[in-house]
């Protein structure tokens, strides 16, 4: 049951590789956390079962901007073709700097 998800090693691990691999830090921001990032699956974790532990799926947000992709596209069944989509979007509004926005391009490529 994905509810419980939060409670599994596998996905603390998850997590945690995540965080330690984006040195707590928002990649679209750049600002480091103060408690206020997460790992958002770039691939839904509800449908893409082969990348749901997958670190190269997961990349850190800030909740605002999380919850800023969220609003625009809902939660669950999320694709990295909507995470570009959102970038794209994030980009063409000054919103990140050309460098993250080509690092993150390179990371979707990872994900098959």
């Amino acid at each position: 049951d994905a509810r419980y998800r939060f409670r599994k090693p596998e996905y603390k691990l998850f997590v945690q590789k995540c965080l330690k691999n984006d040195n707590y830090t928002c990649q679209i921001s750049g600002k480091k956390s103060c408690g206020d990032v997460v790992v958002h699956h770039i691939s839904g974790f509800n449908w893409d079962i082969q990348n749901r532990y997958n670190s190269d799926n997961g990349i850190v947000l800030n909740k605002e901007i999380h919850n800023e992709f969220h609003k625009l596209y809902g939660k669950g069944n999320n694709t990295k073709e909507q995470f570009k989509d959102f970038i794209n979007m994030l980009f063409e509004n000054n919103r990140i700097t050309l460098d993250r926005y080509k690092n993150i391009l390179k990371r979707l490529d990872k994900i098959k």
